[in-house]
Parts: structure tokens; sequence; C-alpha cells
């Protein structure tokens, strides 16, 4: 859950968007369920993913319709509740929608996966994380769900990597909260992939949610001569080590690498400056020029810059679109085959998904410096 926590305190820091004006449709419709927090702190980020998707649905409503339906939609409010969710997503079966976009919120996309599958109507989520949202307890694929960001396994693998082939580094260290099943994945998945490459993890350490003085964590990380700290967490996490390395000394003698929820403007980028970390989204990047278009189309229907949220929900939206319009169907079935069998092009890149419904699209990681976010790399798979 922290993953997508960050991308929502992104996006909270931006102005209220106003929606674009509706395509209004004069033929045969095709029924959307948006399911997003509509009310309580959680709505901004509602209506900044929706914002994402309806900008997704103009563009295709604009080309004539989804295989001659214009798109129509209705906005359930679910929270990060599974069971608000599960509700919301039987109501809207019940109100005929023939496709589910959302929810946000790993508990609840979880718990609307649970009716999508059980009803074999197709789902994909713009931003939860957890693994039960595509495989469910029994292991088993839900065949009709999916999910629109990458997932822990890959970017955990993109980070090994990027300290390999873009820092030339070989010893690294791991340090995270015990029992943080978000930071467990990222640390598994990162030390697999780095001891695969040929590098050593010289130290590995945890803490608990009560610990506030990371003076022995970090002095012994130096200590043992660790070349770059691995640090999965949220932006207050990052700020805390960040200042500590300074009022020790220590920051210049280790590279701190993040994970995605660091991505908030609450992120102490003084404290934090030459330290790097993943991205869902990043306007200005070298290596995705479609990216910086996109943005100005947004800007330009709402009158605000997009925010990853934003842009992650119009990437599920559009990859939902694309593969229905490829399938030449708008049965379920017929649609996840198209979406798990092809290749798309996206805000960040070429994208596929894996046989558990992960997207695999290239990750860019930028550098923190006191004024901005920096772009150095993109790591694609391979």
């Amino acid at each position: 859950m922290i993953g997508i926590a960050a991308l929502l305190l992104t996006a909270s820091c931006a102005a209220p968007a106003m929606p674009a004006l509706p395509t209004t449709p004069t033929g045969p419709r095709l029924q959307l369920a948006l399911l997003l927090p509509t009310t309580g702190e959680l709505a901004t980020f509602g209506r900044m993913a929706q914002n994402g998707i309806l900008l997704a649905v103009d563009r295709w409503n604009d080309q004539g319709g989804l295989n001659n339906q214009f798109l129509t939609w209705r906005t359930y409010d679910t929270g990060c509740d599974f069971e608000q969710a599960q509700a919301a997503a039987r109501q809207a079966l019940t109100d005929g929608a023939q496709f589910i976009i959302g929810p946000l919120c790993s508990e609840a996309a979880v718990g609307a996966a649970t009716v999508a599958e059980a009803d074999q109507i197709l789902l994909i989520s713009p931003t939860a994380s957890h693994p039960r949202l595509t495989v469910n307890a029994q292991d088993r694929l839900r065949t009709t769900v999916f999910r629109g960001s990458y997932g822990l396994t890959w970017q955990g693998q993109a980070s090994a990597r990027f300290v390999h082939e873009t820092l030339k580094k070989d010893r690294a260290a791991l340090l995270h909260q015990a029992t943080d099943s978000y930071a467990l994945a990222l640390v598994e998945a990162f030390s697999d992939q780095f001891q695969t490459g040929g590098g050593q993890i010289v130290s590995k350490q945890t803490f608990d949610s009560a610990t506030t003085d990371f003076t022995a964590l970090l002095t012994a990380t130096v200590e043992s001569g660790a070349e770059v700290l691995y640090l999965p967490g949220d932006f207050d996490l990052a700020n805390r080590v960040g200042r500590r390395l300074q009022e020790l000394g220590l920051a210049s003698r280790l590279v701190l690498l993040g994970s995605d929820a660091w991505d908030s403007s609450r992120l102490d980028r003084a404290a934090l400056s030459g330290a790097y970390f993943p991205v869902h989204y990043l306007r200005q990047n070298p290596a995705q020029p479609a990216s910086q278009a996109w943005a100005e189309r947004y800007k330009a229907a709402y009158a605000v810059d997009p925010t990853p949220l934003a842009a992650l929900s119009y990437q599920a939206a559009d990859l939902l679109f694309e593969a229905a319009h490829r399938a030449n169907s708008l049965e379920p079935a017929s649609v996840a085959a198209s979406l798990g069998s092809s290749q798309f092009e996206t805000l960040a890149g070429p994208l596929t998904f894996d046989a558990q419904h992960n997207p695999l699209v290239p990750i860019p990681f930028v550098q923190v410096t006191p004024d901005q976010l920096a772009y150095v790399a993109t790591i694609s798979w391979k």
C-alpha cells in the first residue's frame, strides 16, 4: 500500500482540476464502471484518477467510439475498503457495466477483483500493487483481472539492474521495516537480481515501526563497506534516513536508492540530494517523448499539470480500449486475451503483461537534487 499512498500524496499537491466537457454519444453505448474514492479525504485522488480516465474516454469517442460503440461511464465510491469495493462492483454489474477501471487502493482492488473473477468481467486497476489482485488465494490467475502499474517484483529487479548497469556498483546494503510487506517484496526481488548479476549484499538490517534513531543501523551499514543502501519505504522514512546521514557526516560515503513510494512533493530534496529512485511517470522523459505531448494535452483539458496518478489512470483505460479494439470484441475473455498477449505503446514506453497480468514496462529512474528530480536512466525489460 505504500506505493499508492505515495502516488496519492503526489496527486494531492496539484490544484483541483475541472472535468473536461463530456462527449455526447449518438449511437450504441458501452458502459464503463469507474471504481474510485469519491467522498472523504480520498475524494481528491479519485477526481485525479477520473480525469486521466476521461481523457482516454474522450480520445476514443472523438475517434468514433470503441468498436462502433460510444463510451459512457459511471463512478462508484469505493474508498480503500474491501467490502465497499465488492458491493460497488456488484452494483456496477447490476447496472450493466461491461468493464471496470479501478479501484486505486490494494484493499479495495482485491475486493472488486473477487467479483470480477466470479462474474468474468474485465477489471484493470491503475495503481493497486498487492499480488492478490491478479492471483487469488488458491494461487490461480484471475483471468480477467489486470494491474496497470508495474509490480513490486519488476521494480525490485529493475532497481538492482540500475545499480549494476548505471551506477556501476557491486556492494549493496538493505534496510527496511521488518513487517512491511511492500518493502519485503522489493528487498527480495532486489536481492535475488543483484546477486544473480554478480553483486554482493554486504549488510541486511531491519527495524520496527517504533524506531526513531537510525544511528546504529546507518553506522553499521557504512562500516560494512556497502556502496549503495537500498531503502524501500515511504518519503517520511527517506527523509529521516537522509537527514540522519547528514548529521552523522556519512552522506558522502553511501549512495541511497529508494522506491516508488519516495515520489512525493514532501520528499526532503536537500537531505536526499544525490539519491535515486524509480518513478511511474515523468513528464520530461528523454526516453519517451510521448509523455511530454500527453502532458500538454492533459493540461489543455484540465488547466493543471498531470500527476502520476492521472497518468497511470489514463494509461490503464487506454490499454483496455486498445486491447478491445485489437480483439474487435467487447467480450471480457477476448479482451483479456488481447491484453495478455499483445505489446502496447504507453506513456512509459512499450508494455507487455507477464503470466500474472503484471505489466512489464520501462522504468525511469531519477536523481534527487535540491531543485528537481532529474532523469538519469531507463531500465527496460529484457
